[in-house]
């Protein structure tokens, strides 16, 4: 069954992942022995991603602005 059948099929995270580390217990690695984050891209398929895809298409029915990018890391001098 569909979640919202005027729904797209798939909504983009607006969660900046480049930003997030998921623990060690979810990472994968390939062949060559390099190591990369697992991220879902099913959702619906588990009650969770099926909340989060809820969550994802009422923020958008409130059409708000993107928010502002995140500011450079710091350097250790400015810590």
């Amino acid at each position: 069954d569909e979640i919202e059948p005027s729904a797209p099929c798939l909504l983009a995270s607006t969660a900046p992942l480049d930003l997030i580390s998921l623990p060690p217990a979810v990472e994968a690695w390939s062949r060559d022995g390099t190591v990369y984050e697992a991220w879902s891209r099913d959702a619906g398929t588990f009650f969770c991603n099926e909340q989060y895809f809820r969550t994802l298409l009422a923020i958008r029915s409130l059409r708000l602005p993107p928010p502002p990018p995140p500011p450079p890391p710091m350097s250790p001098e400015q810590l």
